[in-house]
């Protein structure tokens, strides 16, 4: 599978707010969508109004490297894909890496966090279930 392409049509505006009883910070104010290419397809991901989240799960011991907002337009499609199941795990892990190339990420960054999902995103994916349920 190839991801490429990854393009932003419209501004991400998120809300925070104080934390809630499932742990989210951070609120899409609007319907949120990227697109990209998966083997010369265009795909369009759409997270939807209201959709909660942490932002990157960068555990504190590794914030001096990466903080939670290294990647927020990675990490919110990224958490939707796991949370409902979307596409599969290692297309999630493969957009997260192409999102973070295409809004300009280094090369080490991204690198560094795509490793953090590949190796630890396994527990989160097989246990996840859908968080943002009422």
């Amino acid at each position: 599978m190839t991801i490429n392409n990854v393009t932003f049509p419209i501004d991400l505006i998120l809300r925070r707010k104080r934390k809630d009883i499932k742990g989210f910070n951070f609120y899409l104010e609007r319907e949120y969508w990227i697109c990209y290419e998966r083997d010369g397809k265009e795909v369009e991901y759409t997270v939807p109004k209201g959709y909660g989240t942490d932002l990157a799960s960068v555990p504190a011991l590794f914030r001096w490297l990466a903080s939670k907002v290294d990647a927020i337009e990675a990490s919110i499609i990224h958490d939707h894909a796991y949370e409902f199941k979307t596409i599969p795990r290692k297309e999630a892990d493969e957009l997260f890496h192409a999102i973070m190339e295409a809004s300009g990420k280094s090369w080490f960054k991204r690198n560094l966090m795509w490793l953090g999902v590949r190796v630890g995103g396994w527990v989160v994916y097989r246990h996840v279930h859908n968080m943002n349920a009422p």
